[in-house]
């Protein structure tokens, strides 16, 4: 990993149930992907379940205490890693609100690394 990416993790509860809210309430499955062709890909049935969680959960397992990807604190594996938590945060996160904290964390990052160019 090069020192000019920050790498970042956006921890969410898991609620399988508002998926199938979602999927309930919309036009679309939350796991429909639309091709310019006019194709559309839905997942297979438990595919999220079954195959992708289970992949994210174990990609995932070194870089949480005890392998705990969803409340096990961060290990020192990946370096400089910067964690951001919605719902433990003072009031829940939208998208805009982790986008601007992954925003402020590179500005961060950049002044960091521009004040050890000039110092060098």
């Amino acid at each position: 990993m090069s020192a000019s990416n920050p790498p970042f993790a956006v921890l969410t509860p898991r609620a399988p149930t508002s998926v199938h809210h979602i999927h309930d309430t919309c036009d679309f499955s939350p796991g429909a992907q639309f091709h310019s062709e006019g194709n559309t890909w839905v997942d297979p049935p438990d595919y999220w379940e079954k195959i992708v969680l289970p992949a994210y959960l174990c990609a995932h397992r070194d870089i949480f205490e005890g392998a705990d990807v969803e409340r096990g604190d961060l290990t020192n594996k990946v370096k400089g890693l910067v964690l951001i938590e919605p719902e433990k945060e003072d009031q829940a996160m939208s998208m805009t609100d982790i986008v601007n904290r992954c925003c402020e964390e590179l500005h961060q990052f950049a002044s960091v690394e521009e004040s050890s160019k000039m110092i060098a």
